[in-house]
């Protein structure tokens, strides 16, 4: 991955209020253990399917561990640099409220599904939204709203947004 697309990238999400790191996957575990407050909950990562193993997260959720839970932690389809905006793959078991009700979310993405500008990204995903196969939600950062005044920070999910983009995974 080019340089200048993870360095704008995190820019982005600076911007937002984000916070963006570059691990190697041998480290992915560790990154993660560091940034979990518990409890956690999570969504295993497709690209690095032992990554939580060593993690205290709990991966088959009940809807209490989620309400329950200080963090959940997510992998992402793609990311995009010029917005700083993650795809969640919008799924069957439950990955939505993974990243919406707890206070922190943990975003993993490899590098590789780092995209300069949205266009490019949804390309990617062309033929999987052609045959219905594929759904993902944007995360941009921290959730905000300013619909009653003031900008309010976590209203409609997590307050504390960490994206760990995999360098070789």
């Amino acid at each position: 991955m080019e340089g200048q697309n993870v360095a704008r990238f995190a820019e982005s999400l600076a911007s937002v209020g984000a916070k963006c790191e570059r691990v190697r996957s041998a480290e992915l575990s560790g990154a993660i253990a560091d940034r979990v407050v518990e409890p956690a909950v999570g969504v295993e990562l497709p690209f690095a399917p032992r990554a939580l193993a060593k993690c205290s997260i709990e991966t088959n959720p009940s809807p209490r561990d989620v309400v329950a839970a200080e963090t959940g932690v997510t992998p992402g389809s793609f990311a995009v640099a010029s917005t700083g905006s993650v795809a969640l793959p919008s799924s069957p078991d439950a990955l939505e409220p993974i990243a919406l009700y707890p206070e922190r979310h943990v975003i993993v993405v490899p590098e590789r599904e780092l995209y300069d500008d949205l266009g490019d990204g949804l390309d990617r995903l062309a033929d999987a939204f052609a045959t219905g196969t594929e759904s993902v939600v944007f995360a941009t950062g921290p959730s905000a709203t300013a619909d009653m005044g003031g900008l309010v920070r976590g209203a409609h999910g997590p307050r504390d947004v960490h994206v760990l983009t995999v360098i070789d995974g």
